[in-house]
Formats: structure tokens, sequence, C-alpha cells
């Protein structure tokens, strides 16, 4: 195996982990979200915000290799493709994760309006309110 195809497959196991990592990260702030953890929130939102940093750091330094070592050995390319689909399957789940998070992040965000209407300090405006309405209900 070419040293450079090496390399390209470390990175992308490292990213897999660095993805785990990161998935572990958005399922541990939920709990801080729900409680309104605001120093928690604030915590693992910079634990998240320096994992996609690597992230993104290994995805340059990758792509900078796939250009360098151009096409990779059959039994390489094996390797690489069971890697990447761990990869994948990792990237789907931080996706989901992502998006239960923007949900709590959407009703946090509601919450906090609605009580600051409710003491008088910010105007809610009429279709957010009923909206509010409906889910406090449910």
């Amino acid at each position: 195996m070419k040293p450079g195809t090496q390399e390209i497959l470390e990175l992308t196991e490292t990213r897999a982990r660095i993805l785990g990592a990161l998935a572990q990260e958005l399922h541990g702030s939920f709990g801080a979200l729900t409680r309104l953890d605001i120093p928690a929130i604030q915590e693992h939102t910079q634990r998240q915000r320096v994992l996609v940093e690597q992230i993104r750091g290994l995805d340059r330094k990758a792509a900078r290799l796939r250009t360098e070592v151009g096409e990779i050995e059959p039994e390489a390319a094996l390797t690489l493709r069971a890697v990447a689909a761990g990869v994948v399957r990792v990237q789907s789940e931080v996706r989901r994760l992502n998006h239960v998070q923007a949900e709590l992040l959407k009703g946090w965000r509601r919450s906090i309006n609605l009580l600051l209407s409710l003491a008088g300090i910010y105007p809610i405006p009429s279709a957010q309110l009923g909206r509010a309405a409906i889910e406090v209900r449910r």
C-alpha cells in the first residue's frame, strides 16, 4: 500500500472516530437543553465546535492527499470502502441527532419567548402564541 493511501485510510478511520464522539456529544447535550442549563449548553456547544473543526481539518488533508496519491490500489480501495461505509452510518446518526437538537432548540426558543411575553418584556406574535398554546395542551 502506498504511504499516501495508508494515510488516507488512517484519516478516514480518524474521521469515523471523531464523528462518533460528535454523536455522543450531541446526544449528551439533550439533557442540558431540556433542563435549560445555559452553562452546560455552552460547554456542549464548544465541544461540538472543536469536533467539527477537527473533522474539517481532516477533510482538507484527505482531499489534498487524494489529489497527490491519484489512483488507489484495488485492495486498499476495498478497505477504504469498508471504512467509508462506517463513516456514512455515523454521519447519518450525527445528522439525525443534529435534527433532534435543532428541534429542542426551537422548542426552547418558543418557551423563552412565551415566558418573556407573559412577563411583558417581549411581545410575542399571535401566531406563535397560538402554536405555543397548542403545544402546552398536548
